[in-house]
C-alpha cells in the first residue's frame, strides 16, 4: 500500500473472483462477495452511482443468461436486488451520468432489417421501481479470441478486441452516447425523449470509445485495423473532427477542461508455443498515459510504463490522481519458458501475466495499491 495515495479514495475490485473494498485512508479492505468461483456464480461487472452512495453489483450465472442487478450501499451492505434479467446484451447496466437510475436490458426481440436484436431498455430506481426508456438495434456479435497470455488479461479490462464499451446517459439533456456494436464500430446517439438516433462519425470510419464532457464535447476513438486514433468532435450532426494523437480510452476530466487517454508502443514480439505446439505468440508495449486540453493543445505525457496495456482510467474523487488496471507483458513467462519456447499451463498459472491495481499522480508518480487485482471502479 503507497503511503502517498490520498485520504479520500475508496475503490471496488475484483482479487480471486470476489469483489473488495478498499479504504486507503485505513489502508482497510474487506470482501463484498463470497461466493465467486463457487458454482456457477461469477461477478462480470460493478458500477457506482454519479454520487457514490450505492454501488450496482452484476452477479452472473455461468450456466444461463440470467444476471442479478444487486443495490450495495456505499459501504458495500446488500440492499436488495433490483432485476434479474435474463437476456444477454453487449450492454452493461449504467448509472444516468445526473441521476440515480440504472437502465440496463431489460429485454429483446429479434431485429427484421439487421441480424441481431432490438435491445429494449427500462430504468430502475434504488427502490426497484422501473420505467421504459428506448430502443436500440445490436448487430450480431463477431466471434474470435486470442492466444497471447497478456492480451487475454488486456480483454477482460476493457472488453472483447481491446475495445471498451462505452455508454454515457443524461436525464437533464435527454441524451444517450453509447456503443452498440464491437464489430461494426458504431456509435449511437439516441434523444431519449423521442428516441430519434443517428450514428456519430462518418462511413467508412469504425468509432469507439466516445466519452462526453460536461460541456458536451465528444472524444472518440476511429479504429482502423490495430490503428486507433483519438479525436474530437461535438453532437451536432456533421461536426468536425479533430484528430488529437494515436491513443484509446479517453478520459474527460470532471470539468471538461482536460482531456486523458492511453498510448501503446509496440515492442517485441514474444514467440511461444503451447503445450499442443500451436503458435502463442505475445505482443509487447509500453503503455503511457497522456493529457491535453480541452481543444486538443497542451499534449503532454505523464508517464510510461512497462505494461502491455492499461484499463479504463478514473480519476479519484480530489481529481489529483488516475487509477486504472496495469496488465504485464509476458516477461516472466518468456524467461521461465521450456525448450522449443513451450509453455504449458502450469506455467502460465506460475509465471504469466498479472494485473495490478495502481494509481497515478498527476506529477507522475506511479504507486501500486493492490497487487493481483484488476477491474477497479473508484467511488465519486
Amino acid at each position: 500500500m503507497s503511503a502517498t495515495a490520498p485520504r479520500s479514495l475508496r475503490l471496488v475490485y475484483t482479487q480471486h473472483a470476489n469483489v473488495y473494498l478498499l479504504d486507503t485512508a485505513s489502508g482497510h479492505s474487506r470482501p463484498l462477495t463470497t461466493r465467486g468461483g463457487h458454482g456457477d456464480i461469477y461477478y462480470p461487472w460493478y458500477v457506482w452511482s454519479p454520487d457514490g452512495r450505492y454501488l450496482l453489483l452484476v452477479r452472473g450465472h455461468i450456466t444461463t443468461t440470467a444476471e442479478d442487478l444487486l443495490l450495495m450501499d456505499r459501504d458495500g451492505t446488500l440492499l436488495r436486488t433490483l432485476a434479474s434479467p435474463a437476456t444477454a446484451s453487449i450492454f452493461r447496466p449504467s448509472w444516468a451520468s445526473d441521476a440515480d437510475l440504472v437502465a440496463y436490458v431489460a429485454s429483446a426481440t429479434p431485429s427484421a432489417s439487421v441480424p441481431g436484436s432490438i435491445d429494449h431498455l427500462q430504468s430502475l430506481d434504488p427502490l426497484g421501481r422501473r420505467a421504459p426508456l428506448w430502443s436500440f438495434g445490436e448487430p450480431m456479435g463477431c466471434g474470435g479470441g486470442t492466444s497471447d497470455p497478456s492480451e487475454q488479461l488486456q480483454w477482460s479490462e476493457t472488453g472483447f478486441g481491446d475495445l471498451a464499451m462505452r455508454f454515457y446517459w443524461s436525464t437533464a439533456r435527454h441524451l444517450a452516447v453509447y456503443t452498440n456494436s464491437l464489430c461494426a464500430g458504431a456509435v449511437d446517439v439516441t434523444n431519449t425523449s423521442t428516441g430519434a438516433t443517428r450514428q456519430l462519425g462518418r462511413h467508412p470510419h469504425l468509432w469507439h470509445e466516445a466519452v462526453v464532457s460536461v460541456s458536451g464535447a465528444v472524444a472518440a476513438l476511429i479504429v482502423s485495423g490495430r490503428n486507433r486514433t483519438v479525436v474530437l468532435t461535438d453532437l451536432r450532426p456533421g461536426a468536425p473532427v479533430r484528430t488529437i494523437a494515436s491513443g484509446e480510452l479517453p478520459l474527460w476530466s470532471r470539468d471538461g477542461r482536460v482531456l486523458y487517454f492511453v498510448r501503446r508502443t509496440p515492442g517485441i514480439v514474444l514467440h511461444l508455443h503451447d503445450s499442443f505446439g500451436n503458435g502463442a505468440d505475445s505482443q509487447t508495449y509500453t503503455s503511457a498515459v497522456w493529457r491535453c486540453n480541452a481543444n486538443g493543445s497542451g499534449l503532454r505525457r505523464l508517464t510510461a510504463l512497462d505494461a502491455f496495456g492499461l484499463g479504463p482510467l478514473q480519476l479519484t474523487l480530489d481529481g489529483r490522481a488516475l487509477v486504472f488496471a496495469r496488465i504485464d507483458n509476458s516477461w516472466a513467462l518468456w524467461r521461465h519458458r521450456l525448450a522449443g519456447d513451450r509453455i504449458t499451463p502450469a506455467l502460465v498459472a506460475r509465471y504469466g501475466p498479472r494485473v495490478a491495481v495502481v494509481r497515478l499522480g498527476l506529477d507522475g508518480a506511479v504507486a501500486t495499491l493492490v497487487a493481483d487485482a484488476h477491474l477497479p471502479a473508484v467511488q465519486p
